[in-house]
């Protein structure tokens, strides 16, 4: 079977009390459509791979516990706060592309986010609008592919406690 999501859909893989089981990986043929979701909770002891499709997030993706695996897929986030971490750790994909879009509210990727230093991406795209700040958190990001940061609208990449290998800048 295949799940089709509504507007407004969140996602939640965990919840108190209920983070065991062996890790696991969605289904590559999981939604009908490549999802749009409102928010996505990773609260599991161990890890959670999503499989075959990209993402679209529309709001936050809270980690609470155990490795989210994203396993090279595209995630696109146009997310106030498009991160949040109290636990657990996030896995891209050497594969993967992030692209930051269409909001005005800057962030910051949180401190141990990623589930290795440095994490490897292929792509980086950041069009947030002018002057919005994303700001690296204390790890390093490896971009092996283009990073585009939008003329006029793409917004400003701030490195602080990190270290941030461009391979392409467009």
């Amino acid at each position: 079977g295949t799940i089709t999501r509504a507007n407004g859909t969140s996602l939640v893989f965990g919840t108190p009390g209920n983070t065991a089981g062996a890790a696991f990986s969605l289904p590559a043929t999981l939604f009908s459509a490549a999802p749009s979701i409102t928010s996505l909770t990773i609260n599991r002891d161990n890890k959670l791979t999503w499989t075959n499709q990209q993402l679209t997030l529309n709001n936050t993706l809270t980690l609470t516990g155990g490795e989210f695996d994203f396993n090279g897929q595209i995630l696109i986030t146009n997310a106030a706060i498009p991160f949040a971490r109290t636990s657990g750790t996030f896995t891209p994909g050497a594969a993967s592309t992030m692209s930051f879009t269409a909001n005005v509210t800057p962030f910051t990727i949180p401190d141990g986010f990623f589930t290795t230093s440095p994490a490897t991406i292929t792509n980086l795209t950041l069009n947030r609008g002018a002057g919005v700040l994303m700001t690296l958190g204390n790890q390093e990001l490896n971009v092996t592919g283009t990073t585009t940061i939008t003329a006029a609208t793409g917004g400003i990449l701030e490195v602080k406690n990190a270290d941030l290998q461009i391979a392409t800048l467009a």
